[in-house]
């Protein structure tokens, strides 16, 4: 890695958020470094689905308005796809089994509002043999391969000499100097933390409201029984490929990642209960991640109030692969040109005047 007579962005972190960001930077010429050990580092969106869904939880809520959100995190992995020569993007229909007819109705109040993507009550597919007496909701979705995307990017940073393959450590980091932050002595114009969950663990961003969840996911092969298409029960059950379908997730507030024989044995139930046969099941791999989020319901986007040049991007929450493309594109703006973020996205809101919780 060289450092060049142009003070770099330094991105810590290359899972979805920062390996966005990095894009965005690129497309303006900006010049940048991200830092990251990769290896077993646990990293979420390696354990993710990377369902792209506006309609989450029980009530379908969506970011509004949803058709302009999700047309434009269309284009924008289409884009991604041209740009890494990867194939990662896969549309389609989700269907959302109701568990009962509350579920149900709020689906049914969806669907007599002008709503799109379109929401529509129907009965399961038949050919699945899915346990649905109540019927489905078919929301237009789609599913992002996220692990192939880091993977991609991770190598095209490896190409352009952009990528520093180690651990972050704060104390390589002088965040007092507000006109120009150094990293190892080196310049920089500004530091952005793209950490997920380890981004609670730095002192500077701790106090935020920050809401970790914990989940496990399989990884599955592809056998007839589990059919072509994505589910969801609860949990959801997510083609990736040919060869390989991914279900989950459990749900818990550990602050770690990790795998146990409970969490196996509930996706395994789980998975089931989708069926009226249970389908033949063959395990490849059992993955678990911490997803940060924002108690509040917002992303964390911006500045640290007191260090200026010292920014976080994530709390992204269960809607990723839907809101960070737009808000990666918009904060490569404004570290570029100034451009200014939504003030809904400001953290100056979570800190006292002097910065502190």
């Amino acid at each position: 890695m060289t450092m060049r007579s142009t003070p770099p962005f330094l991105i810590v972190g290359q899972g979805l958020a920062g390996s966005l960001l990095a894009h965005g930077l690129d497309r303006l010429g900006a010049d940048f470094r991200v830092i990251d050990p990769g290896g077993a580092t646990p990293c979420a969106s390696r354990a993710a689905a990377g369902l792209l869904n506006p309609y989450t939880g029980p009530r379908y809520k969506a970011p509004q308005p949803a058709e302009v959100w999700f047309r434009a995190a269309v284009r924008h992995w289409r884009l991604l796809e041209q740009r890494l020569t990867t194939p990662l993007l896969h549309l389609g229909t989700l269907y959302r089994l109701f568990r009962d007819s509350q579920e149900r109705d709020r689906a049914m109040a969806r669907t007599r509002e002008t709503v799109r993507p379109q929401i529509r009550v129907q009965a399961a597919p038949a050919a699945a043999r899915l346990r649905a007496p109540l019927g489905c909701a078919a929301v237009e979705a789609g599913q992002v391969d996220l692990p192939a995307f880091v993977d991609a990017t991770r190598h095209w940073l490896r190409q352009s000499d952009r990528l520093i393959e180690e651990a972050f450590n704060p104390e390589d980091m002088d965040a007092d100097t507000t006109a120009r932050p150094q990293w190892r002595g080196h310049p920089i114009r500004a530091l952005v933390l793209c950490a997920g969950h380890r981004a609670r663990d730095w002192p500077w961003f701790h106090p935020l409201p920050w809401r970790m969840s914990h989940g496990q996911a399989l990884i599955l092969e592809r056998t007839t029984g589990l059919g072509p298409h994505m589910l969801s029960r609860g949990k959801n059950l997510v083609p990736i490929d040919e060869q390989r379908a991914w279900f989950g997730a459990t749900y818990d507030r550990y602050s770690e990642p990790t795998r146990d024989e409970g969490g196996r044995n509930q996706l395994l139930e789980a998975l089931r209960d989708c069926f009226e046969t249970a389908p033949d099941i063959r395990i490849l791999e059992q993955v678990a991640g911490v997803r940060a989020g924002n108690r509040e319901g917002l992303l964390f986007c911006g500045a640290h109030p007191t260090h200026p040049r010292l920014y976080l991007f994530g709390g992204l929450g269960s809607r990723g692969t839907l809101i960070a493309p737009p808000a990666a594109t918009a904060l490569a703006s404004h570290l570029v040109s100034g451009t200014p973020l939504p003030r809904r996205w400001s953290l100056a809101g979570y800190f006292a005047g002097d910065g502190k919780p």
